[in-house]
Formats: C-alpha cells, structure tokens, sequence
C-alpha cells in the first residue's frame, strides 16, 4: 500500500505568513541585523534549490492541484521555513543582545498561524 503525504494551505495563511516574512527581514535591515538577513535569505534559496530543483525536477516528487504554481508555493515555503529558522539560528549563534525579543516574535508569530 502506497501512503502519499498531502499538505493544504488556507490561502489567507499564505499571506499572512508573506507579510510575515517581510515585516521580519524589514525589522531585521531596520536594526541592522544585516548577517541574519543575508543566511537567512541565502537558507531560502538552498531550500527552493533542494526542494524545487532535486525533489521536484530531479526525482518528480513534487505535485499541487491544477490551477496553482508548484514553483510559487516551493518558494514561499522554502522561503518561510528556510529564511525564518536559519534567521533565529543566527541570532542565537550571534548571540543577539535582543535574543528574546527575536525569539519571541517568531514563536508568536508560529503559535498564531498554527490556528489560521
């Protein structure tokens, strides 16, 4: 018996989790925090290239309903989970001096859209 693992995005957490990913990196460049935002964006990327590139173009492992680009979606999340811990990742190996305040931010903001 073949198992097949589905994932289903309300749309309005897509774009609550968008503004999300920007209102970081904008508090990220606002204090300066030019090293978190580069490994974060750069995470991202790696992301997208593993998940887009050698799951979906390699192996052909990716799938999305008709009507909707597969590419778009990889990207936001590769974005969203990339670029979101490996930024809380360097905050703690930088060992921010607003640690708590980043960790925070993140984790509300984590615990809030697990009920979007």
């Amino acid at each position: 018996m073949e198992t097949i693992a589905l994932r289903q995005f309300d749309p309005l957490y897509i774009v609550f989790d968008c503004v999300f990913l920007l209102l970081l990196a904008g508090l990220l460049a606002w204090k300066k925090r030019y090293s978190a935002l580069i490994v974060g964006g750069l995470a991202g990327i790696l992301y997208m290239i593993v998940d887009y590139g050698i799951f979906n173009l390699v192996c052909g492992a990716r799938s999305i309903s008709p009507g909707y680009s597969l590419f778009w979606v990889l990207l936001w999340m590769s974005m969203s989970y990339g670029f979101t811990n490996f930024v809380w990742i360097w905050l703690w190996i930088s060992k921010d001096k607003n640690l708590l305040e980043w960790s925070m931010l993140i984790l509300l903001w984590w615990g809030s859209a697990a009920h979007c």
